[in-house]
């Protein structure tokens, strides 16, 4: 039974005919008298007497304030409710700077009329199946409102200078074997690193890198001696200078430029026949930068999640696949660009 039934229970209950209104002074006195030390502000006979004469919408937008109010304050005191729930999943008003997250998703929730139904959910909630698909999709059949889901997937924002991005929330809120991570990594995936990215997240780096860097390497200087811009887009220069400059030589100077950009990629994906043309190219320098990441990172999946709420999951192993068929999108590495962003 939930907070909600309970109040209607005892409001019916001390009616002497049994049958609850908001058109009868005399009940609506006796709800206030129920719910009364649950808000947490004083209710007087001015504001008793507006809410009879009222019109209907704005009696339904009191009793959604009355529950908003009511289940809060008893989800707060309960040991096996929501906000213990929510703590268990490490998701409390600290998750996120200037959010108060839990009460964020309650809100949202009960202004949906979907806060009884997740209750229920979460008992029995599901697990997150990894691979690729659509997270609204998977949540269909759970009668949480789309408008919820989408509202919930786009909580972000920042903790202590540290991104929160959108869909990390969700992720630990409504999967059983996720739960936001305490240490390393956005999330906790049965024990196992999951970092969530979002379209325009960055993987690692700084956003802007000095044109210096490129320019004071071998690569750099090659690039300029044989009439190619090597601030413009790597894969391009790389692959301009191949048959200009010897192969080994090209592979070697390229080579040393990018294990100082990316020391803990794996190299395996950058080879001889990888500078031959722009797309090789251009395909090798992504698998450096993700899994540069995600070796730095101690990352064992990441997953990506579009701004419909399409996702796809993949662990360092599945690097290869992901970029060959184009699943994630990267912007292009250049001299001064060397951490695009993805999406």
């Amino acid at each position: 039974m939930t907070v909600i039934d309970k109040i209607l229970n005892e409001w019916a209950y001390r009616c002497s005919d049994g049958v609850v209104s908001l058109d009868d002074p005399q009940k609506v006195k006796i709800l206030f008298e129920i719910i009364k030390p649950m808000l947490k502000e004083d209710i007087d006979d001015d504001i008793l007497n507006a809410l009879i004469d009222a019109d209907s919408d704005t009696k339904s937008q009191v009793l959604k304030f009355i529950k908003k109010s009511t289940s809060k304050t008893a989800e707060k005191d309960s040991d096996s409710g929501f906000y213990a729930y929510l703590k268990s999943k490490n998701i409390t008003s600290d998750t996120i700077d200037g959010i108060n997250v839990p009460e964020k998703i309650h809100d949202i929730l009960i202004d949906n009329d979907d806060f009884e139904d997740f209750n229920e959910y979460r008992k029995d909630a599901k697990s997150f199946p990894g691979g690729a698909g659509s997270l609204p999709g998977i949540l269909i059949d759970t009668k949480i409102s789309p408008k919820s889901v989408y509202e919930i997937n786009r909580i972000d924002g920042k903790k202590q200078g540290v991104g929160i991005g959108k869909g990390e929330i969700a992720l630990a809120l409504f999967f059983s074997d996720i739960k936001k991570s305490p240490g390393k990594g956005d999330l906790d995936w049965n024990g196992n690193n999951l970092e969530v990215k979002s379209v325009g997240a960055r993987l690692g780096g700084e956003r802007e890198v000095s044109p210096s860097i490129i320019l004071g390497s071998e690569l750099g200087r090659a690039a300029e001696n044989n009439g190619f811009d090597p601030l413009k887009r790597l894969d391009a220069v790389i692959s301009g200078l191949n048959g200009e400059i010897d192969s080994k030589e090209l592979y070697n100077i390229s080579t040393d430029f990018l294990k100082k950009i990316y020391p803990n990629a794996d190299f395996k994906y950058f080879t001889v026949d990888s500078l031959k043309n722009i797309t090789d190219a251009r395909k090798a320098l992504n698998k450096l930068y993700v899994s540069n990441y995600m070796n730095s990172e101690n990352i064992q999946y990441i997953v990506y999640i579009n701004t419909e709420g399409n996702y796809v999951t993949f662990s360092p192993e599945q690097i290869n696949e992901v970029i060959d068929k184009n699943i994630i999108k990267i912007k292009s590495i250049s001299g001064t660009n060397l951490y695009p962003q993805i999406g």
